[in-house]
């Protein structure tokens, strides 16, 4: 590792919700749990709210990616009750009813377009009694969305083991009425989840009660975006339109009606998403995340608020570390995780391959351990500090070998010429760091975050120089792009595709911010940088199983998706770097403030942080000249997109995998 730039070795110096995580009410009495005798699962189907009789209900069981198994079946009687008696599940996956046709209430033949969906979870965790009806639909495609094909849901276990228990954050499976956490403060009085989740379901019960009897041909013609195949049920018209959330909004929101849920949209959403706002468990100025291999998401906290407001500093003191269960239900204490030497984490953060947590340390200069259960492993008062050298920590992951990596974004009080540099833990050995500097060269000006690719390589972006950088394995610099080169302006976030393609998010430039593409040698690609949809100022970046991208947009307060280099992944006509959201991005239903990091998850929900709430009130600078943190300041917790993202591997370890 002496081939680099200098180096300097350092010695080492529930309470359980009634609906959430399980949301699956109770256990049904009786039950073999060896399996010896026959389970039985009953419920209802409504349609627009009345009863749909003769309706065929199937009962089918997955979890794994192999095809869902059907284990049984029956038909619903006049008040559209039904019985099922099924044989116990030979695996440990989840188990789901479908209704297919049936008469609605007032009609007297049969709508074959009928198609609705309940997703239940853990057969032993079953209610004694389920709804299936337009929400239970709605609630059951959008958090399943990337495992879905007509009746048969299958993808990685843990994808679909969390799909299934996000069910229970929309809707109660067992009256069919919205759930809890779409009612809450955060989400009901002030986003447009609740009143879009009511508006989706009454577009269903349109067609599903046949008021008009055109209702059904004029939805599945809405939702059928140019090149695909138009649905012919209401199932498979509601999967259009979750997997397409940005085709025809108005159109589709004119099928709306006068169905039975309310309240609903009062005007078309920018785009069909359903978004939830999460907060507790430390969450304060949320600055990075990273989500492990169960699907827990790690937060790091850049600053308090609340009644710790008026800190003269960006960061503030121990700030806790949050961690959120896959329903976004808070593991951590109320001022997060706390201990190992976690002080003013910014925006680095990694997980490794055995589930421990690194955190970089902007204000404390060093970087903290955290086991899963959120035990640290580091030095209680400072962490580790590579000898000394670590300063202003930002960027750290973790590559193939298990070395962990982060960069020193600029000088610290105890080492003034500290900073600017790139550190490393070999094999997570933090007793063993060694730490370059490139003192007669810009190589690394402001460092802000790195990414590895499919070689090894690191990626690093300066936010002060304009630049990319990329580094062997032993610290030499092998290219540098030119300052101010391919668009690149404070560059912020960095990810790598499946091909090696490096895209960066540049906060600002002229006119307003965007996005660089580079081929896996560096050079600029066609096109880039791209300021498609609604980009004015990108902070993350995200890289998904389909090699799209995703980008937060800090200024605009926005979720943009943009077409990956893998054309057949796109819609019709789009290439890479252009915008398949909206021309004004994601908005999350109002959720979404001043956003920084995104990531993906096995299931393909986006997670996107609320950093800042209010700029002017961060921006107010104290007597002693520092930045003054309000109550409106900080950003207001975590924002789950759901279904929206091809799935990813967890925990992120190189370019994104398939699960």
């Amino acid at each position: 590792m002496r081939r680099g730039g200098r180096f300097t070795s350092g010695p080492g110096s529930f309470v359980t919700r009634s609906i959430g995580l399980l949301f699956f009410a109770a256990v049904l009495a009786g039950c073999d749990s060896q399996g010896g005798s026959d389970l039985t699962l009953s419920g209802r189907v409504l349609g627009g709210g009345e009863p749909v009789r003769e309706s065929t209900v199937t009962l089918y069981e997955t979890g794994s990616a192999s095809p869902a198994e059907e284990l049984g079946s029956g038909i619903t009687g006049s008040s559209g009750e039904f019985e099922i008696k099924f044989g116990r599940p030979s695996g440990d996956g989840i188990i789901y009813a479908v209704a297919r046709g049936g008469i609605p209430a007032g009609k007297s033949a049969a709508n074959g377009a009928i198609a609705l969906l309940t997703v239940i979870g853990d057969v032993d965790r079953r209610p004694e009694s389920i709804t299936i009806n337009e929400l239970t639909t709605i609630a059951s495609v959008w958090t399943n969305a990337q495992f879905l094909a007509g009746d048969s849901i299958s993808g990685n276990f843990v994808g679909v083991r969390n799909a299934a228990l996000n069910v229970g954050n929309l809707v109660n499976i067992e009256t069919g009425r919205l759930g809890w956490v779409v009612r809450n403060a955060v989400n009901g009085t002030e986003t447009t989840a609740l009143a879009g989740l009511n508006t989706l379901g009454n577009i269903l019960a349109e067609c599903v009660t046949l008021s008009p009897s055109d209702s059904c041909k004029n939805l599945f013609a809405a939702v059928a975006p140019a090149g695909s195949r138009m649905p012919k049920d209401t199932l498979a018209a509601a999967h259009s339109i979750a997997l397409n959330p940005w085709h025809n909004v108005e159109g589709i929101y004119d099928l709306a009606g006068y169905g039975p849920n309310r309240p609903v949209l009062n005007a078309p959403p920018t785009a069909w998403t359903i978004a939830l706002k999460f907060t507790g468990g430390g969450l304060d100025a949320p600055g990075g995340i990273s989500i492990d291999a169960e699907g827990n998401a790690w937060v790091t906290n850049n600053f308090l608020s609340g009644p710790h407001a008026g800190l003269a500093d960006c960061t503030a003191d121990n700030l806790g570390t949050t961690k959120l269960d896959p329903t976004g239900y808070p593991l951590s204490p109320g001022l997060g995780f706390s201990g190992g030497g976690i002080d003013g984490a910014g925006s680095g953060i990694a997980i490794d391959e055995t589930g421990n947590i690194w955190v970089g340390n902007f204000r404390g200069d060093s970087v903290s351990l955290l086991r899963p259960d959120g035990t640290p492993l580091s030095p209680s008062q400072r962490g580790f500090r590579a000898g000394g050298y670590a300063s202003k920590v930002q960027g750290t992951i973790v590559d193939y070998e298990g070395n962990v990596w982060f960069v020193n974004n600029g000088p610290s009080p105890g080492c003034p010429e500290c900073g600017n540099s790139l550190t490393v833990f070999p094999g997570g050995d933090p007793g063993t760091p060694l730490t370059f500097t490139y003192p007669e060269t810009d190589t690394l000006s402001g460092p802000f975050d790195l990414a590895v690719d499919t070689d090894g390589y690191l990626w690093i972006t300066n936010a002060d120089g304009n630049s990319i950088t990329r580094i062997d394995h032993f610290g030499n610099p092998v290219f540098q792009t030119a300052p101010g080169c391919c668009g690149l302006s404070d560059p912020r976030g960095i990810a790598i595709d499946s091909f090696g393609n490096v895209w960066a998010a540049n906060l600002t430039g002229n006119p307003g911010g965007s996005v660089t593409l580079l081929d896996p040698y560096g050079e600029n690609a066609a096109g880039s940088p791209f300021r498609d949809g609604g980009i004015v100022g990108p902070w993350g970046i995200a890289v998904d199983g389909n090699d799209n991208v995703w980008v937060t947009d800090f200024q605009a307060g926005s979720l943009v998706n943009l077409c990956g280099v893998r054309r057949g992944n796109c819609p019709q006509g789009l290439v890479a770097g252009e915008a398949i959201s909206p021309p004004t991005g994601y908005d999350g239903g109002g959720a979404l403030q001043h956003v920084t990091d995104v990531a993906i998850d096995s299931s393909g929900n986006v997670w996107v942080l609320n950093n800042v709430n209010d700029l002017e009130a961060c921006l107010r600078m104290s007597e002693e000249g520092c930045m003054q943190v309000s109550t409106e300041c900080a950003g207001d917790g975590v924002v789950v997109f759901y279904g929206l993202a091809a799935p990813v591997k967890t925990p992120q370890i190189g370019p994104p995998q398939q699960p």
